[in-house]
């Protein structure tokens, strides 16, 4: 009697207990463009400041190396690390943004998401406090990543795959460094084939998004014409006019494509977490130790690589300066001794 009734208890438990399925693929797509439809204003004043302090950052880089834009035969050797220690600034502070960029994002969409009360500012600080951690986990997953390249293109993908949800695991789950790597393994093992595929739907929302976006693009700039046309616009008018409607227009498709995007794989990030919500902390734990000297032996091997492969380019940068320096200087010697000889011959011809 008592075996019957647990029987039923268990039965109706289960029963009660709704099985865990994936989302549709195009249910994700229609969630993250009704997200992007709904809090279009706040999501582009998102991105503006972040997508401008890049375009600054772009442009400082660009005024920087205008000084080393010379003649070889005026640029001194010293002048080779100081263009590389640029480059390693502006990029440092341009990753650096982005991961501000990204973490913000991920706090706006998955506070809005789960109902709580957020704004931009809250979304900013967020993604600030978190950039250092960001940047972290990146740095390790690239060095990572360039051992698994050296090995074979398909280990770096499947790597690739695994650890593709670490900026959620950072920002929502509150994981550092290594772990939020390990987190994203262990949310996609067992799934990777279906995350694979849910990646390919983010392509074919990728490439409808572009078409779209072309579509757009040719309307503004037809209907633009026209009004050209009709109004008898000047043409700096004109030209301001475009340059004012392209910005706004971009803006605006860089804002929905964005948003579109990090709700996308934040929807599939959330079934992920569902479908472990029972045994995360136990896989967790068993895997971490050995997934930490993994990411720590891989990080070590792919700075060595980096290491070694910058210093053989600067090497030979430095070869190939040395020799277009030598070759410059014999065609001015060149050309100087050409002078000299017709002056003397000019004398010469006088005299006679």
């Amino acid at each position: 009697m008592e075996d019957t009734t647990t029987a039923s208890v268990s039965t109706s438990a289960s029963a009660s207990t709704p099985a865990f399925s994936f989302p549709n693929v195009f249910s994700l797509i229609k969630d993250a463009a009704i997200f992007a439809y709904k809090n279009f204003g706040q999501l582009l004043v998102l991105i503006l400041v972040p997508v401008a302090i890049l375009v600054c950052i772009e442009a400082g880089l660009f005024l920087a190396m205008q000084p080393f834009q010379t003649d070889a035969s005026s640029i001194a050797v010293y002048s080779q690390p100081q263009t590389s220690a640029l480059f390693l600034v502006f990029g440092f502070l341009f990753l650096l943004i982005e991961c501000v960029f990204i973490g913000s994002i991920i706090s706006f969409i998955s506070k809005k998401d789960s109902g709580k009360d957020t704004n931009i500012v809250d979304s900013w600080r967020v993604g600030l406090y978190n950039s250092w951690l960001l940047f972290c986990a990146i740095f390790i997953f690239q060095l990572s990543v360039t051992t698994a390249v050296l090995v074979f293109i398909i280990p770096a993908l499947a790597l690739t795959y695994y650890v593709m949800f670490f900026p959620f695991t950072t920002i929502v789950d509150g994981y550092k460094n290594v772990d939020a790597l390990i987190a994203s393994y262990v949310l996609v093992r067992g799934a990777w084939w279906r995350t694979l595929g849910y990646y390919l739907g983010l392509v074919v929302m990728f490439m409808a998004l572009e078409i779209s976006f072309i579509i757009c693009f040719m309307v503004f700039a037809l209907l633009f014409g026209v009004l050209v046309a009709v109004l008898h616009i000047t043409s700096l008018v004109s030209l301001v006019c475009a340059i004012v409607v392209l910005v706004t227009v971009a803006l605006a498709l860089i804002t929905f494509a964005v948003s579109m995007t990090v709700h996308y794989i934040y929807g599939y990030y959330k079934s992920l977490k569902v479908r472990k919500q029972t045994t995360f902390e136990g896989e967790f734990a068993s895997v971490r130790p050995k997934a930490r000297k993994f990411f720590a032996t891989t990080a070590i091997i792919g700075f060595v690589i980096i290491i070694a492969f910058y210093a053989s380019g600067l090497n030979t940068k430095y070869i190939n300066f040395i020799q277009k320096l030598q070759t410059e200087q014999l065609r001015q010697n060149a050309l100087r001794g050409n002078s000299y000889n017709s002056h003397v011959n000019q004398i010469d011809d006088s005299n006679i």
